[in-house]
């Protein structure tokens, strides 16, 4: 996996075998939502990873991206907030966005991402985005 530590396996092989992570199946779709925060949760509660990794340890972020793609909710969950909100600020941020970047990975701050598709359904590189700046508030 990414030729990542080996000892890092050890932690994450003992995470996994906790029973929160026992397949569910035939759940509505509030269940499978509230499962996947829950089980996003646990994973973060043991600070095997941080939106800091984009700089200090990419392979770390990869390579729990990579154990957690056995459950799509999952793994969905963890895509938007450590890498479309989590790695978007540690692209972008500033000095003054530490503080609250701090608090990503503990889900204290959760995160989304939106974009609009201005008539061009799901052809990305098409996409226009408008934005106005109301710096009042």
């Amino acid at each position: 996996m990414f030729n990542d530590k080996v000892e890092k396996f050890a932690k994450w092989n003992k995470l996994l075998k906790d029973p929160i992570f026992h397949r569910k199946f035939n759940m509505t779709l509030p269940e499978q939502r509230e499962v996947a925060y829950n089980l996003l949760k646990r994973v973060s509660d043991e600070k095997l990873f941080s939106i800091f990794d984009f700089k200090n340890d990419p392979k770390n972020i990869f390579t729990a991206h990579e154990i957690l793609g056995f459950n799509g909710n999952l793994a969905t969950k963890f895509t938007v907030q450590f890498n479309l909100f989590g790695g978007t600020l540690m692209a972008l941020h500033t000095e003054r966005h530490l503080p609250f970047m701090k608090e990503i990975d503990s889900l204290k701050h959760m995160g989304c991402f939106c974009f609009t598709e201005l008539g061009y359904g799901n052809n990305a590189p098409k996409m226009e985005t408008t934005a106005t700046y109301e710096p009042a508030t």
